[in-house]
């Protein structure tokens, strides 16, 4: 263990890591969207609220706590989702395409598809689906969710990447300036793009 994991794990034993969340309000006026669009635009306003934090010792960005009110425990309350056993039918304990093993709200996705594809490849696979399912809008909520969730992501990773530049130039470290210049060039790649490299993965 190198002397960067040492002090990370030190602070994780005296100290919470999370930002703590941050609630925020919902417009009454997106009840009115389709269940798939009104839940992703809230989880990306959500998201997009939440404090951004890369700490000194850390080389990864991304943490955030997924528990304050109003989002996202209106979306996901204790009881379940609405749609929960009309899912669980088609995929409790029955993997397609290596996606969604699950119980209750847990799944594990194929994230090797994630790395090689990159979110934008998400992106271009709901634009073909959009074709094929023209006049099924169900189907087309659902497909517009991902994308509005997948763009919110792209946003959120480039407040990481703008986090990690502005910590680079703050720093007097030259270690650390070049440890968070690299991880800047690596939130321009991934998600979004397919990973070129391990580090990226």
């Amino acid at each position: 263990m190198n002397q960067r994991i040492q002090r990370l794990l030190e602070k994780v034993f005296r100290q919470d890591i999370f930002p703590e969340p941050v609630s925020i309000k919902c417009d009454p006026f997106e009840d009115r969207f389709a269940e798939p669009v009104r839940n992703a635009k809230r989880l990306t306003d959500y998201m997009l609220t939440q404090p951004v934090v890369i700490h000194d010792e850390s080389e990864l960005a991304g943490l955030i706590r997924f528990n304050a009110t109003p989002v996202p425990a209106d979306l996901f309350p204790r009881l379940g989702h609405n749609s929960f056993g009309e899912a669980c039918s088609h995929y409790y304990r029955k993997p397609q395409e290596n996606l969604c093993t699950f119980e209750w709200q847990h799944s594990n996705p194929d994230l090797a598809k994630v790395i090689s594809s990159g979110l934008h490849g998400y992106i271009d696979e709901i634009n073909k689906s959009r074709k094929k399912l023209v006049g099924k809008l169900e189907h087309l909520n659902f497909l517009t969710g991902l994308e509005i969730f997948i763009q919110g992501l792209e946003q959120r990773v480039e407040q990481y990447r703008a986090c990690c530049i502005a910590k680079s130039e703050e720093t007097t470290d030259p270690e650390r300036k070049t440890a968070l210049r690299r991880m800047a060039r690596n939130l321009e790649q991934v998600p979004m793009h397919p990973a070129r490299n391990f580090e990226e993965a």
